[in-house]
């Protein structure tokens, strides 16, 4: 049997499942909120909140003390540019991945007694350009017509992060103002080996900073196009000359 829980993205005191009670952190700008979705028993609280986070196109972690945070990345300035041929670049590996990529994503609500389903399609304007046409749907479960919009762009954006990644490499490990390379930060790249042909604007997904006695201090990029993770796509690709 499953358990009912209500869920509000736009403010959360708590969310409660069955006597257990979880303080939450939300930061991001408010919107609209699960009116009632449901969780099997034997689900985990965390999976099942995930699937809604990406659904808001928000991410988890955990507070300093613990409780449940709840925030979405913000689309920064560029902190830091690197081109092929020049100080720090060292190289960039692309991965493309063009089954993943769509023409066309649809999300439909679900059908009950009272509504009929209601659908939202995301247009990914380079493939439609150039007459690819390939679709992709779903019917999205726990959502609203409200926020279906958004739960479609979120889903687009992470199919989008998943067929296009770059790896760069750079010497060194701070920016030009000293700071530390950080996960979320914005790049600017030109590699034209790696089929970046203009400077493209490139969020940082993960990072690594390495250290060793014959190669000195690295930084390992995995970036992906900004908000990617988030359905906030902007359109452009960095093969497009």
């Amino acid at each position: 049997m499953q358990q009912p829980v209500h869920c509000f993205f736009s403010f959360f005191p708590c969310i409660r499942h069955q006597s257990y009670a979880y303080d939450i952190n939300a930061y991001f700008s408010q919107g609209d909120s699960f009116k009632s979705v449901e969780i099997a028993p034997e689900d985990k609280i965390l999976s099942f909140l995930t699937k809604l986070a990406e659904q808001r196109g928000v991410f988890l972690s955990n507070a300093q003390d613990g409780s449940l945070l709840i925030w979405k990345p913000e689309q920064e300035e560029v902190s830091a540019t690197f081109k092929e041929g020049e100080q720090p670049f060292i190289s960039c590996v692309p991965t493309l991945d063009g089954q993943k990529m769509y023409s066309h994503v649809t999300g439909f609500t679900k059908v009950d007694a009272d509504n009929d389903s209601e659908k939202y399609t995301f247009e990914n304007d380079y493939l439609i350009k150039h007459g690819v046409l390939r679709c992709y749907s779903k019917v999205m479960q726990d959502v609203e017509a409200g926020g279906l919009e958004n739960a479609v762009k979120a889903m687009a954006g992470r199919m989008f992060a998943s067929a296009v990644k770059y790896t760069l490499t750079v010497a060194g490990c701070r920016d030009k103002n000293g700071k530390l390379y950080r996960k979320n930060m914005m790049v600017s790249v030109l590699a034209p080996d790696a089929e970046i042909y203009k400077e493209t604007k490139l969020q940082v997904d993960e990072v690594q900073l390495k250290r060793s006695e014959s190669e000195g201090e690295q930084t390992v990029f995995s970036l992906v196009i900004p908000g990617s993770r988030t359905g906030e796509l902007n359109g452009g690709f960095a093969w497009e000359e």
